[in-house]
């Protein structure tokens, strides 16, 4: 299992590197923008386009693979099978998580990772790889969803906790950290970190002062 989980973007493009088969310019990579589904379709658009350059600042070409696109399970493991990196976006993390279900993707995952294909994410696409999404509502509301599952997709047998310190997210910052006092499971991350497992070795890693993710 290749893993790149972080709060915000690639904050250390090296250790995403690392995981990958090819350099960058050689790889495919899916975007997955389904956590800003609740937005209205030109938010939605706009920052599913920043994303996109982004990457393309980083060297990485993108597809959009919008799972609202797929019925068929097998379909959707056949098309992600094309890919290098998978990149789940941030947004709402039970909105993410109902089309992840909805859409057959939390079934076929692991067979997809099991390749040597990477799963990376960022907010929301970083905490619904991990076990649970509990203590994640303060921050995200589950109502938006068509569906709430309380599950995550279990690709680590982490919590994973971004954001830690972002002061526009103090009350779930505050709400995790008394929710999970004492769980070693729970990886906090803050904005400038990712949670890196490339097979048994998972670190957490951090930006250089002074370098631009």
């Amino acid at each position: 299992m290749k893993l790149y989980l972080s709060s915000y973007r690639v904050p250390t493009p090296t250790d995403l590197a690392e995981l990958l088969p090819k350099p960058f310019a050689q790889c495919k990579t899916a975007v997955i923008p389904n956590a800003k589904d609740d937005q209205p379709p030109e938010i939605r658009a706009q920052k599913t386009e920043e994303l996109s350059t982004y990457f393309a600042k980083l060297g990485l070409s993108t597809e959009i693979i919008d799972l609202r696109d797929f019925e068929d399970p097998e379909l959707l493991k056949n098309t992600l099978m094309g890919f290098d990196l998978l990149w789940g976006n941030g947004g709402n993390t039970f909105v993410l998580r109902a089309e992840m279900h909805r859409s057959g993707f939390d079934r076929i995952i692991g067979d997809v990772l099991k390749t040597g294909i990477v799963y990376g994410g960022e907010s929301a696409g970083a905490i619904v790889a991990g076990v649970t999404l509990k203590g994640f509502e303060v921050g995200d509301d589950p109502e938006l969803a068509n569906e709430v599952f309380w599950d995550g997709l279990g690709l680590t047998d982490k919590i994973i906790a971004p954001h830690m310190d972002n002061p526009e997210f103090t009350e779930y910052v505050n709400h995790i950290k008394e929710l999970y006092t004492g769980d070693g499971r729970v990886v906090y991350l803050n904005d400038n970190q990712a949670f890196v497992v490339n097979g048994d070795s998972e670190v957490v890693v951090t930006q250089e002062r002074g370098t631009e993710p």
